[in-house]
């Protein structure tokens, strides 16, 4: 095992917001590893019953997983990982956030917290090992997991914070049912459009907070931007996470070579292979209703005029054009 520190792109933000999109263009790269959102495995499989993995077959039944899961998490089965998943519940939640965040408060949170940390520690480090890669990438999402993350002296993070239109995002969740075959069945959230957009605006505003105001390797990166210039936001994540690639997976300006993954969960997306066209999905501008633009709007607006988003349409988005905020 490589005494190195493990070098994990973790990819924060909002679901619909693109994270596994950009994730599987990451892990495109040579050296780079795509996992999917690593840290829900147990919950899939407490929810659901299954979990395939990106190159379609059951997870355990992947040659690769199999391989990693059984040498960090000795013999596998379902239980371990939801018991995984469980136990990060217990320390890693909204509510735990006072607890991690203020000085020697974490300690009020032993050991669930150290054995978790333990069994993270081991899952990344055997993930470099034996898909033999230089750095991870991880669109698990959530802020409480990064920050988690970045308490384990072996792995040394980095952070994307990808965030996307609140608009889009309510629009997609509400409309855009997509069936998962990691599941069996469509996919989509029964939230009203009021709690959508405050878990939108509440998750990014924890990001920013957790890790964009006290973390140094972070890069905050709109949606909209990477679909409209894909090279220039790939070449600034390389930048911070000190990496360089002569080829990148880009067949065109705006087309992206996928193949084969082996991420654990995620986006629908991750099962799709060959040229993909990378387009900016707007049909919530003209199929919105006013009402749920409104309430969106309302309740996410200081957000909005932060990262530069139109509040009552006009100029899109890419005439203002965010300026990626990397302090690595």
């Amino acid at each position: 095992m490589s005494t190195d520190k493990v070098k994990v792109l973790y990819i924060a933000g909002v679901g619909r917001s693109g994270t596994t999109i950009l994730g599987d263009v990451l892990g495109q790269i040579n050296g780079f590893f795509h996992v999917g959102e690593l840290l829900f495995m147990g919950y899939h499989l407490l929810r659901y019953g299954r979990l395939l993995c990106g190159c379609g077959v059951p997870l355990q039944q992947c040659e690769l997983w199999s391989n990693i899961l059984q040498k960090a998490l000795g013999p596998i089965d379902s239980t371990v990982l939801i018991e995984m998943f469980r136990l990060r519940n217990k320390c890693a939640r909204v509510r735990h956030l006072p607890l991690l965040l203020f000085p020697g408060g974490a300690s009020f949170l032993e050991p669930q917290l150290s054995t978790l940390t333990i069994n993270l520690e081991r899952l990344y480090s055997t993930i470099r090992d034996v898909a033999g890669c230089r750095l991870i990438v991880d669109s698990s999402k959530n802020p409480h997991d990064a920050y988690i993350l970045s308490r384990i002296p072996s792995i040394a993070l980095y952070v994307v914070h990808l965030v996307r239109d609140p608009r889009a995002t309510v629009y997609s969740w509400k409309n855009r049912k997509k069936f998962n075959p990691a599941f069996g069945k469509r996919v989509y959230s029964d939230w009203s459009q009021a709690r959508l957009a405050l878990d939108w605006g509440f998750t990014n505003f924890e990001i920013s907070f957790i890790l964009g105001q006290s973390y140094e390797r972070y890069l905050l990166v709109r949606y909209e931007d990477f679909v409209s210039k894909p090279k220039d936001v790939i070449e600034s994540i390389l930048d911070m996470v000190g990496e360089r690639s002569d080829v990148l997976p880009l067949v065109e300006e705006r087309k992206v070579e996928l193949a084969t993954n082996h991420t654990v969960s995620g986006n629908p997306s991750r099962f799709e292979r060959g040229t993909v066209k990378l387009t900016l999905d707007q049909e919530w501008k003209t199929k919105m209703t006013g009402i749920d633009r409104f309430i969106v709007t309302a309740l996410t607006w200081p957000l909005l005029f932060h990262y530069r988003y139109p509040l009552l349409g006009g100029r899109t988005v890419f005439d203002t054009p965010v300026e990626m905020q990397d302090r690595s």
